[in-house]
Order: structure tokens, then C-alpha cells, then sequence
């Protein structure tokens, strides 16, 4: 159990530091638009969720259902190179009441392991003219 957390608290850290590396500011490649801007990265299986995002004035509004057969969660919010627009990641049990939210509105690092006594059904995410990264893990605690 204290393992899987172990596991995944290096993971968010070595996220955290790939993320917040400074560019050099002459690169010309920096200019270039990659494909894979605003396009959100969602991998959504039993007992784990992630959602990944590179955005440049983005907005979406999304509903995911979640596969989870606990109530002991872990969750890790990387959100870095924030620069506009806003939004929230809710979380939802059986009875559509809210587990977890965390607004997405600045630089932020959120780690929590003690979510437990509810088992997630649903997830959400509402961006307006989002610029910024966005890496959200959502796991089930060993």
C-alpha cells in the first residue's frame, strides 16, 4: 500500500520538475505550435484516471464516468505555466455529490491521500480560454 503512494508521489514530483524547467527564451523552436496543443491526453481505467493537457485558449466542458471499486483515493494536480482563463475539476460519487474540486485558476501543486468514503462515478472539466498544463491523476490508494 504505502508502495503504490511512494510510487506515485515520485511521479508527481518528477512531473512537477519536468514541467517547471525555464526555456531558453532565443529558441526559435518555442514559436512552433505543436498538434498536440489543446487536444487533452485522458486515459480512464479501473481504479485510475489521468488527464493531461497542453492549452492555449482553451475551453471544454467534459463528463467522464470512472471505473473505481474503492473509497481510498490518491489524487495529484500538477498545474503549471499558467498565464489566462480558469475552470474546475470536480469529482462526483454515486449520488452526484462533490468529492473533490479544485479550481484551475493559478500555478499549483495539489497532493492528497486521505480521500475515503466515497467511491467516484464521475468526473469533470470546465475550462474557459484556459492557457496553461494540466497533469491530473486520479488512482485508487493500496
Amino acid at each position: 500500500m504505502k508502495k503504490y503512494l511512494i510510487i506515485l508521489l515520485i511521479i508527481g514530483i518528477i512531473l512537477i520538475f519536468i514541467t517547471n524547467c525555464d526555456d531558453n527564451p532565443n529558441d526559435i523552436t518555442n514559436t512552433i505550435i505543436t498538434p498536440y496543443d489543446n487536444t487533452p491526453v485522458i486515459v480512464n481505467t479501473i481504479n485510475a484516471f489521468t488527464f493531461t493537457l497542453n492549452a492555449f485558449h482553451f475551453s471544454i466542458e467534459r463528463i467522464d464516468s470512472l471505473s473505481f471499486d474503492a473509497d481510498s483515493l490518491v489524487v495529484t494536480l500538477n498545474l503549471a505555466n499558467y498565464s489566462s482563463g480558469g475552470g474546475n475539476v470536480t469529482i462526483f460519487n454515486a449520488d452526484t455529490l462533490e468529492i473533490f474540486n479544485e479550481s484551475l485558476d493559478e500555478n499549483k501543486v495539489v497532493i492528497i491521500t486521505d480521500i475515503i468514503g466515497n467511491i467516484p462515478k464521475y468526473i469533470s472539466f470546465q475550462l474557459s480560454n484556459f492557457s496553461g498544463c494540466i497533469s491530473f491523476v486520479l488512482a485508487r490508494q493500496e
